[in-house]
């Protein structure tokens, strides 16, 4: 009887598991520039979010820490973009977004 209870409470923890890694799964991040806006749209854990800046406003910032942060500042605004990616893509994100705005 103990087994079975243990196995069944590993199954539940294997489908929690499951259901956690498809919400962040699902996550991303959509980056548009066009029309004299710059939209930001960002889905995370089941909620999504749509930011519009004015792109003559907009500074990337690349902030250097403990982590590699990519964030957009306009006005009071201060949305950080490229949370899912890895350092090194951030930093290209940064360099890539900074090129797009000043053309």
């Amino acid at each position: 009887m103990k087994h079975k209870i243990a196995c069944l409470a590993g199954w539940v923890l294997l489908g929690a598991a499951f259901v956690a890694y498809a919400r962040r799964a699902a996550d991303y991040e959509r980056i548009e520039l066009g029309s004299g806006r710059l939209s930001v749209e960002i889905a995370e854990g089941g909620r999504s979010a749509r930011y519009e800046l004015d792109p003559r406003q907009v500074r990337v910032c690349l902030e250097k820490g403990r982590v590699v942060r990519t964030v957009l500042r306009a006005a009071e605004q201060e949305l950080e973009v490229g949370r899912n990616l890895d350092a090194q893509t951030r930093i290209r994100l940064a360099a890539e977004l900074e090129r797009r705005l000043r053309i």
